[in-house]
């Protein structure tokens, strides 16, 4: 911000020169903090979401009857607390919390209404059928629903780098770019669903605690730097044209 104060003392030549260095200056800076912060939350996520879990069950498994839904209900109980912890801490409902506690109350109605534990863990596999049907129908609007999620990861209540943000996203190549990385995710989403109806039928409960969260993570990791490559070099003309 001082460097927008000193800029407002210079000509408009030299306005004309130096804003958009300050605004580069300004825009880089926190990047690295950015990155940072993504990478340690996706560290605690899949401890609390994958491998406390599993865990958990491990214990409980032995210290309940046989067939007993108890241990994997127990389960969840992971992901419950480290989505009330997200929401306390950010103050709000966002986004992608909100996705997130579909998934979770998907999976406990589904552990409420089965009698076995690979009927419990079809019906965890469901929200990602219901969440890729949700994208697909944003694509339909032309209202890319990653377009939403991408600001609030890269931008977060700055209302500076969010309105940075739209100046790009809601042009008509910004547009054209979400609607494809959009059409993507949700076929993605469907083969995490494929995959983990397959994990709930062919694998045991614990292996399944683990493979399918490992594999939905990968995939997102992946799919994360597959977008983010594809967004800069596709954005890269509307970003110098704004």
């Amino acid at each position: 911000m001082e460097s927008f104060r000193l800029i407002e003392s210079l000509t408009i030549e030299e306005q004309r020169v130096a804003l958009p260095r300050a605004r580069a200056a300004v825009n880089q800076k926190p990047r690295p903090l950015i990155f940072t912060a993504a990478l340690r939350d996706l560290c605690v996520s899949i401890c609390v979401n994958a491998v406390c879990p599993y865990l958990l069950y491990q214990y409980l498994l032995p210290r309940f009857p046989t067939g007993s839904l108890a241990p994997l209900a127990c389960s969840s109980a992971f992901p419950i607390f480290g989505l009330t912890f997200g929401l306390a801490r950010r103050g709000f409902l966002d986004f992608i919390a909100l996705l997130a506690l579909l998934e979770v109350a998907v999976g406990l109605i589904a552990i409420a209404f089965s009698n076995t534990a690979p009927q419990a863990l079809i019906g965890r596999s469901l929200p990602n059928a219901v969440l890729a049907v949700v994208f697909l129908i944003s694509v339909l609007l032309n209202r890319p629903i990653m377009s939403s999620i991408a600001r609030q990861v890269l931008a977060g209540s700055d209302s500076a780098r969010r309105a940075r943000f739209d100046q790009v996203a809601f042009t008509l190549d910004g547009v054209r770019v979400f609607r494809v990385i959009t059409l993507v995710w949700t076929a993605a989403l469907l083969i995490k669903c494929a995959i983990s109806l397959w994990s709930a039928v062919s694998l045991s409960t614990s292996d399944f605690l683990l493979v399918s969260p490992a594999f939905n993570y990968a995939l997102d990791i992946v799919l994360v730097i597959w977008g983010v490559a594809y967004g800069k070099s596709r954005l890269r003309h509307a970003d110098a044209n704004p």
